[in-house]
């Protein structure tokens, strides 16, 4: 549970660690109406002879490595092609692939550090990944949503039927939720914010389970139930426990930071969203 020390000093990616042979990829064809699957091998820093091989869920693009979501990984240098874009986060090596730690830790955007805490599949790595990706993108839709919503609000707000004062205050709350929000948005992306994720049987309730640390020197614990990898991704599951650094469940009576309440956002337009619209119909009461 203790934070891992990542300062890396050695650049030297020649060194015995590239003998760590991992079976990373899995190919799927469709063939004859069939999925075929081949194994491929590579070295614990993504080298590979093969022209389409993935690195932890990322595709090989030719001489520029493997597309990340803000910067292209280079196999051959064990390295990012570009330096990490938040500047130097974690240490002085800033072209470090999770400071060199590559069989310990995946970093799935270019940014954002994730601890495989215990035994874990390739495939269950990826359904987390892929879980993480899809909540990113749909809390940069609902912000835009916000967005929307306080500019309309701004343009109505002076008009003889509305109540200015509880305008104003209802487009303050969303601002915060928004700001909220985007800081749930840089902890996915953001290459300092670790955190520890295992696999718990909790008989399916919860299906997971979010520690904020309230201290820098351990990460947050997310810890998912044996069922969550099983049928279709839930995502508002975590959607609501990665909002838990800023949330809770119902302890301070305030539905906009309430997670039960905000879970509804990932399928529900913003302005269809009942807390909110409850709070948009008062001011013109």
């Amino acid at each position: 549970m203790r934070k891992h020390l990542r300062r890396c000093r050695n650049t030297n990616v020649e060194s015995d660690s590239r003998m760590l042979f991992l079976k990373f990829h899995l190919t799927c064809r469709a063939r004859n109406a069939s999925l075929m699957f081949r194994k491929r091998s590579g070295t614990a820093f993504g080298e590979s002879d093969n022209v389409d091989a993935f690195f932890t869920g990322k595709p090989l693009v030719g001489e520029l490595g493997y597309a990340f979501l803000f910067r292209n990984y280079r196999p051959e240098q064990g390295k990012w092609q570009t330096a990490d874009p938040l500047g130097y986060p974690d240490g002085w090596n800033n072209f470090a692939y999770v400071n060199n730690s590559v069989t310990l830790a995946v970093d799935f955007a270019g940014g954002y550090e994730i601890e495989w805490e215990g035994t874990w599949t390739q495939a269950e790595k990826n359904r987390v990944i892929t879980s993480f990706n899809n909540v990113a993108s749909r809390i940069s839709i609902i912000c835009a949503q916000i967005n929307s919503q306080i500019t309309h609000i701004d343009s109505i707000k002076n008009n003889d039927n509305v109540y200015l004062e509880k305008a104003n205050a209802l487009i303050s709350t969303i601002t915060e939720l928004k700001n909220n929000l985007n800081t749930t948005l840089s902890n996915i992306n953001s290459s300092t914010y670790n955190l520890e994720i295992y696999k718990k049987d909790f008989n399916g309730d919860p299906y997971a389970t979010y520690w904020a640390s309230p201290v820098p020197w351990f990460d947050d614990e997310l810890c998912l139930d044996f069922s969550w990898f099983s049928g279709a991704i839930n995502n508002k599951t975590i959607f609501h426990e990665l909002m838990h650094t800023w949330t809770d469940d119902g302890e301070s009576d305030d539905n906009f930071k309430n997670s039960h309440m905000l879970e509804a956002l990932y399928n529900t337009d913003f302005s269809r969203w009942v807390i909110y619209a409850s709070e948009y119909k008062k001011i013109f009461e």
